[in-house]
């Protein structure tokens, strides 16, 4: 029989064939059989079970493995208590919830404590490289410490083995380091198989504050703020408008470790969990969790830093989240079972058996007890769940007259804050752009006041409101004004 050649087909069937091939290449671009290739290391949820699983993992406080005792524990446990108990404990509950993702949050390490800095990370993120599982990490207040700088930390380790950590966005002139964000693609083969539909964000919340006049803790920065508005807002934007198009933006989960102030808003009544001593935040409040409210997509923000608080709260539409302290070198309570926190993030299934958006997430903590104890497990956000307020926020005057200054004395030149020195003050040489943001605040702030006092409404302005107001202000008052102001 003679073999057909091209020109023993009509051109209608040439066509057909054409246009067949051009299908299989649209349903191969539609995710059959191609591989997830977003901005997360090629994370995505799992076929079977439609899940992506997080495993939180706080406050290690690693230094020098095995001659580096426990801090906190019962006096049975004492004699051979190390770091090794640590890492013990972490290898246990990666085989018994076989996360997708491990997320470090902070103090990491116990850099004071430890000689080399770098080993006692390698030894501290030991358990998920040798598990194979990706991983990602931001920076605490103790991780430079040691032997290297807060930058030379955050680079070794976006050098390690299965990292997803990233240095910072290319590009962008940002504060902290360790500023990021991961895409999380769906099921594979699916319509959404090259859509991330769900979004992580990492953020470095600071070390200790570097003004001289505002004590305590460090906070999420302006720039850090501006990038996490650009950055929602292109995930939205395309999760809307790529096909195949969706209704809803694709839900986010945030990751940093020193706690918003607003984690001060909840009473016992209020949150799943507990709460055993004072909310360790930055004494001025830098308006993050009204921008995450703002970009509409976080549904809950996970932290660490403080130990003995574990407790999950809602309000105003987003879970704030503790995870406990992990590590034995970590102060905690006697007797009170280290424990890390899981997250489960379900999809939603279709008639046809389809995977499609995200539908819920849930949570719960494991304890380093005899039976790895799961205890209050909760659904954090459902699809379709009204996120309207719930809980009022409270105005915190301390708060407003700090927060309000440090945004007032900044003078503001492309993005970047620049703070007014006591020098300056003194000596009368700051610009006027920036007592005149300083002389701006007091006003709003007597006036917001009186209104708020008057009207009796505690939720009618929060301290964040008030910071934006601030920031904003272009005209100049008074320059008296920051004479009194300056020294709250």
């Amino acid at each position: 029989m003679a073999r057909l050649g091209l020109w023993h087909f009509p051109p209608l069937m040439l066509l057909l064939l054409l246009l067949l091939g051009l299908f299989l290449d649209a349903a191969a671009a539609a995710g059959k059989g191609k591989k997830w290739g977003g901005d997360g290391g090629g994370l995505r949820f799992r076929r079977e079970g439609g899940t992506f699983k997080v495993l939180q993992v706080a406050d290690m406080h690693y230094a020098d493995g095995r001659s580096t005792g426990c801090e906190d524990v019962l006096p049975e446990q004492v004699a051979g208590c190390s770091d090794l108990n640590t890492t013990a404990f972490l290898y246990r509950v990666l085989r018994a919830e076989d996360p997708d993702l491990v997320v470090f949050t902070g103090d990491n390490i116990y850099g004071a404590d430890s000689t080399d800095a770098a080993k006692s990370m390698d030894a501290a993120i030991a358990p998920a490289i040798a598990m194979n599982i990706p991983w990602a990490a931001v920076l605490g207040n103790h991780d430079q410490e040691g032997t290297l700088s807060r930058e030379g930390v955050m680079r070794h380790l976006v050098g390690m083995k299965k990292t997803l950590s990233r240095f910072n966005p290319e590009g962008v002139e940002i504060d902290g380091f360790g500023n990021y964000n991961l895409e999380v693609g769906g099921v594979e083969g699916t319509q959404l198989a090259n859509k991330s539909v769900l979004n992580l964000y990492f953020l470095d919340s600071g070390d200790r504050s570097t003004v001289w006049w505002i004590p305590g803790y460090g906070w999420i920065k302006a720039s850090q703020q501006a990038w996490f508005k650009q950055t929602s807002l292109s995930l939205q934007k395309n999760y809307r408008n790529e096909e195949p198009r969706q209704k809803e933006p694709a839900p986010a989960l945030a990751y940093f470790h020193i706690p918003l102030p607003e984690f001060s808003s909840f009473t016992a009544s209020d949150f799943t969990g507990v709460k055993q001593e004072s909310i360790s935040s930055p004494s001025i409040n830098s308006g993050f969790f009204t921008t995450m409210v703002e970009a509409g997509d976080v549904k809950a923000a996970f932290i660490g830093h403080d130990h003995v608080n574990d407790f999950c709260g809602k309000l105003t539409g987003i879970q704030l989240c503790y995870a406990g302290g992990l590590g034995y070198h970590a102060y905690v309570k006697a007797g009170w079972s280290r424990r890390a926190r899981v997250v489960s993030v379900q999809l939603e299934k279709t008639v046809s058996g389809e995977w499609q958006g995200v539908k819920s997430i849930k949570t719960w903590k494991r304890l380093d007890d005899e039976h790895l104890t799961t205890i209050d497990s909760e659904v954090l956000w459902n699809r379709g769940s009204n996120d309207s307020y719930e809980i009022a926020i409270p105005i915190e005057w301390t708060y407003i007259f700090r927060t309000a200054t440090y945004l007032s004395v900044a003078n503001c030149q492309g993005g970047a804050g620049r703070i007014m020195t006591e020098a300056e003050f003194r000596m009368g040489t700051a610009s006027d752009a920036s007592y005149s943001y300083l002389c701006t605040s007091c006003v709003l702030l007597v006036f917001s006041i009186v209104i708020v006092r008057i009207k009796k409404e505690q939720d009618a302005l929060s301290n964040v409101t008030l910071c934006k107001w601030a920031w904003m202000s272009k005209e100049k008052v008074c320059n008296v004004c920051a004479v009194w102001a300056l020294p709250l």
